[in-house]
């Protein structure tokens, strides 16, 4: 799956980035903010958006979430420490992943949010994985 990963954070950037491409997924970016996000999706295609929903900047990441859904119809995963929060808000993502999380728990939340898109039924989740 090709996943754009947008995180203000380059130490969990680049450890995102990782964990996806050690699990065979593409990934585009990652970008630091939405503008930059957004400009790279008028070059590039992602299936996904891994955002992280504190973003600084002209939007955060809930913003970012809605407009890559409107604009180019790619859903998203939002990471967030807040997920009460986030759900209220959240048109144009799947579901969230909790903060803190494991590492590892990237590739199988992506893994299940594929199943999703699909029409599928996915199969019990990490814990820190909470589809709306």
């Amino acid at each position: 799956m090709r996943v754009l990963i947008v995180e203000d954070e380059p130490l969990i950037a680049l450890s995102l980035t990782a964990e996806l491409k050690q699990a065979g997924h593409e990934v585009v970016g990652p970008s630091r903010d939405a503008d930059e996000a957004l400009c790279l999706m008028e070059r590039q295609c992602a299936d996904l958006a891994l955002i992280d929903a504190d973003l600084q900047g002209s939007m955060d990441g809930v913003e970012l979430a809605r407009a890559l859904y409107v604009e180019c119809e790619i859903p998203a995963l939002l990471l967030t420490s807040e997920p009460t929060e986030t759900h209220a808000h959240a048109y144009g993502a799947l579901g969230m992943i909790a903060l803190p999380f494991d590492p590892s728990d990237i590739p199988e939340s992506i893994d299940i949010a594929r199943i999703v898109l699909e029409g599928g039924q996915p199969p019990s989740a990490p814990r820190s994985l909470h589809l709306f």
